[in-house]
């Protein structure tokens, strides 16, 4: 019974991004005049939650409510910091000079009824009359109007930082752990948002930072209300109003020893209807795609204070309507993990993904990691890799294994990897690779340099370095240089263009060392260099552009393979101007220009895609894209138009739905004749979130 109709991946998110943290207020002609005007300012936007402990406290909110409002943009939640409220335009106006300096890109805002009644629950703090305000400081990366690009991390850096941040705490060095907890939770949507917002609050609470604590503790309790660690940070909370500061630690190292834990299960859902079908006039209508998507995402977790244990299942079923195409289905990761808190160790057995150490990709196999020291930490690994088209078997032929070191946070920037790893494929050599990582990050500058060199081949595989900038007006700089084999060098790269699918087959027609040739001679050299920009215009309008050069090597005949020209340089260019409330608050529109110079044809795209929120739960996004493409090799022309629009009905929390409909219609110019050419396609779904 193939056809059954399995489930598998959706991207289920453990953290609930929004935010509920309430302060004490002073007097109630303070709390009334929260209240008594439709003006606001908005201080700034970010993809990182707003709290107490990334706002410094200012004079200008002694009277005023200072809370957060969430908005997607670009299929991502953000989140602007808000002033309210104020009677008239020239009042916010008087208070907005006084900010000006801190938050440059700040602005004035009318703001509706609605907004003004969810900001009591997502309020950050109103300054209580006792807090001393601070003097002015430059905002913080995350409080900037165009948030900075986060370097991607992995789950097992992330289990460093936790690791050097309970060290930390043991060793009562509270500022540091306090560094290292915030850091964290600069990395959205991650599993240890919820124990580093709980020990953060409890570094706080032993540094003293009462009042930061105790903001910490209630934003805690708005995002995770239940559960052991909720009863935890409610007798801690308990003990700060009450002032039983001292009573209170001696009892959570109480609770400490007698907390039980229990399963938590997470899980998504979703499936999608995917149809689309082309015209043509020499061969009419044909569909080439009609087929039910269903994903699966389970997760859970067991924690306390000394491990951490996980499994997740990630996994899917294609039921294919046409016959020409078979069902499909897979597993994308299927894996249990364990971390010991006490011990420094780490591990995952089964299939996962990991793109550190020398590891390229997915695999089926064991990863292991355990903490030398603090900032040094070493990784064992070993596995067979998956292949993206066979995602539902083990493949034993292939067999990797390899060593790497993690080395920091150093000077809170620095973080250094080191890796050996070796695979071996129907008994021969396949890759043997060395190389690392250098990542910085710090406050508006962010770096990674990548190096993978193949000693066996004595080939460079890979070099890439990113970097991102952001200037105090808010401008933003980057840029990737990028320079790799294309695929990575490997022998089994010997078996493209070949009559047989495995090695041991072409061992019977080559020699080994034919076999490396034949994979030296299949794999190009890529290299792309981009540089970009964007900046602010206003409060509404923001323009980015970049500038991209590719190249792909040739490649020789070979092995009854035929040879390969070089691409020469592609060049592409592209601008955007963005905007967002243009019509009504959150929405979005973004005018695009590409001008694409490549060795087969000169392409021009115009595009406009854009967001309407209709209201809370529906939103509509009409797209838009013209190309026109002039062929170098017979001058012929070629219009493209490509319309479409989506539209998302959000049901409560944890239930979406989706449409989405598009076409595309071309004609292309030759000297006596016109190809025309037509499609159209559907996708409809929906998501749950349990």
């Amino acid at each position: 019974m193939r056809r059954y109709l399995l489930t598998i991946i959706g991207y289920f998110l453990f953290l609930s991004c929004s935010l509920n943290v309430t302060a004490e207020t002073g007097t109630e002609k303070n709390e009334e005049s929260h209240f008594t005007g439709n003006y606001a300012i908005s201080l700034a936007a970010s993809v990182v939650p707003f709290s107490s402990y990334n706002v410094t406290p200012d004079s200008a909110f002694d009277k005023y409510r200072l809370y957060t409002s969430e908005f997607e943009k670009d299929g991502k939640s953000w989140y602007r910091l808000r002033l309210g409220f104020f009677t008239t335009k020239e009042a916010a106006d008087k208070v907005h000079k006084i900010l000006t300096k801190r938050y440059p890109g700040s602005w004035i805002t009318k703001v509706s009824e609605q907004e003004k009644k969810q900001s009591s629950s997502a309020t950050i703090f109103s300054a209580p009359a006792n807090v001393v305000a601070l003097p002015s400081t430059p905002p913080l990366p995350q409080q900037q109007n165009v948030a900075p690009q986060q370097p991607e991390i992995t789950d097992e850096k992330l289990a460093q930082y936790m690791e050097e941040a309970r060290q930390s705490m043991a060793g009562e060095d509270y500022s540091r752990a306090i560094t290292i907890y915030t850091r964290v939770l600069e990395y959205p949507d991650h599993p240890y948002q919820q124990d580093a917002l709980e020990y953060l609050g409890l570094a706080r609470e032993r540094k003293k930072q009462f009042a930061h604590a105790k903001a910490d503790y209630e934003k805690y309790l708005t995002l995770y209300p239940k559960g052991e660690g909720a009863d935890r940070v409610r007798q801690r909370l308990a003990g700060l109003i009450t002032a039983t500061v001292p009573a209170q630690a001696k009892l959570r190292e109480e609770k400490q020893r007698k907390e039980t834990s229990s399963w938590q299960t997470y899980s998504s859902l979703a499936q999608y209807y995917r149809h689309d079908a082309s015209t043509t006039d020499t061969s009419g209508t044909t569909v080439n795609q009609s087929l039910l998507s269903t994903d699966l995402d389970v997760s859970s977790r067991l924690r306390n204070s000394d491990y951490d244990i996980r499994g997740r299942f990630t996994g899917g079923y294609d039921l294919d309507f046409l016959d020409n195409n078979g069902d499909e289905s897979r597993i994308t990761s299927l894996y249990f993990e364990a971390t010991d808190r006490q011990r420094g160790l780490f591990e995952r057995v089964g299939r996962q993904s990991q793109s550190s150490g020398g590891v390229l990709g997915r695999f089926d196999g064991l990863l292991f990691g355990y903490h030398v020291t603090p900032v040094t930490r070493i990784n064992i690994v070993a596995g067979y890799p998956v292949e993206f088209f066979n995602l539902d078997a083990i493949r034993t032929d292939k067999k990797f294994y390899g060593i790497s070191f993690d080395f920091g946070t150093f000077a809170n920037a620095w973080d250094f990897n080191t890796f050996v790893i070796q695979q071996n494929i129907d008994g021969i050599l396949d890759r043997k690779a060395t190389g690392g990582e250098i990542r910085y990050f710090k406050d508006n500058r962010s770096l990674l340099a990548l190096v993978d060199y193949d000693i066996s081949y004595q080939a460079l595989n890979t070099v890439v370095i990113l970097g991102n900038w952001i200037m105090p007006d808010n401008t933003t700089f980057n840029f990737v240089i990028d320079q790799r084999k294309s695929p990575i060098l490997t022998t089994s790269n010997a078996l493209l263009g070949q009559p047989v699918s495995s090695i041991s087959e072409l061992l019977t027609l080559f020699s080994e060392d034919e076999i490396r040739q034949l994979a030296v001679d299949r794999t190009p050299d890529s290299r792309s260099y981009t540089i970009g920009a964007s900046r602010p215009l206003d409060s509404r309008f923001q323009i980015s552009g970049d500038v991209t050069l590719t190249n792909l090597s040739s490649t020789p005949a070979s092995g009854g393979v035929e040879a390969f020209e070089s691409t020469g340089n592609d060049y592409f260019y592209s601008l955007q101007l963005i905007g967002n409330s243009l019509i009504k608050e959150g929405d979005l529109g973004i005018l695009g220009l590409r001008y694409a110079d490549t060795s087969s044809a000169t392409t021009s795209t115009l595009s406009i895609n854009s967001r309407y929120p209709v209201n809370s739960v529906w939103r509509v996004n009409p797209m838009l894209r013209i190309d026109r493409r002039v062929f170098i090799a017979d001058d012929s022309l070629q219009w493209t138009y490509s319309p479409s629009v989506r539209v998302n009905y959000r049901w409560h929390r944890n239930a979406q739905f989706e449409l989405e409909l598009g076409g595309e219609w071309s004609n292309h110019d030759f000297t006596d004749t016109t190809e025309k050419f037509s499609a159209y396609f559907l996708n409809a779904g929906y998501r749950l979130d349990f």
